[in-house]
């Protein structure tokens, strides 16, 4: 567009034009090159981030697909871009997963609320029935006795019964600890007493 020069200076001008223009080229041929293949190795690893998604469904400890979720997510956001044509269904293969996964984990904190919730009722009453157990009037030893296999048991199903909600844990505790306590000691103050009674009438006799 320019339009015509010196004859005698075309040649050396064209020349140098023409070496410039294939060099940027050639450059440019090399930065397609790379590009394409970073698009290639990004949508493999993008699909390899996919399929981890997929094998973690499996694992069974909640604690651990919360950590390697959030791994993956990080590891997919720190991936380049990849084919334009290819993103779409991509992105919503990566969401369906990481969805699903969040719902999983979603489930197991309300079914674990849940039995949080019935493990409180189930110790609530353990507590009930060691009153009850309480309230009885005891005159001899087997009484005695008898009550304490059946507060023992209790004590043992207590321990095999799960958590309870952390907000009410040491309460519920301390509340069972103070009611198995306060039966041990009235045990402990009746034997007391028999003893006290029978070294008087040792002394008795020995007088």
């Amino acid at each position: 567009s320019i339009g015509n020069i010196p004859l005698k200076e075309h040649s050396e001008i064209q020349s140098e034009y023409s070496k410039l223009n294939d060099e940027f080229n050639y450059n440019l041929n090399i930065y397609k090159e790379l590009k394409e293949n970073d698009f290639k190795r990004n949508y493999s690893l993008k699909n390899q981030v996919i399929y981890k998604l997929k094998d973690l469904k499996d694992e069974k400890t909640i604690k651990n697909i919360e950590a390697e979720l959030k791994r993956l997510q990080n590891e997919w956001e720190n991936i380049g871009p990849t084919f334009k044509e290819h993103w779409e269904i991509l992105k919503e293969n990566y969401w369906k997963e990481v969805h699903s996964l969040y719902d999983k984990i979603k489930l197991f904190y309300k079914n674990q609320k849940l039995k949080f919730e019935e493990n409180l009722k189930t110790k609530n009453q353990f507590i009930e029935d060691v009153k009850t157990l309480l309230d009885n009037d005891f005159t001899n030893h087997k009484q005695w006795d008898i009550t304490t296999e059946k507060i023992k048991e209790i004590q043992q199903k207590w321990r095999e019964t799960g958590k309870v909600p952390i907000s009410v844990n040491k309460k519920i505790w301390d509340d069972f600890r103070a009611i198995c306590d306060e039966f041990f000691n009235k045990k402990k103050g009746f034997y007391s007493n028999i003893n006290t009674a029978n070294k008087n009438n040792a002394d008795k006799k020995k007088n």
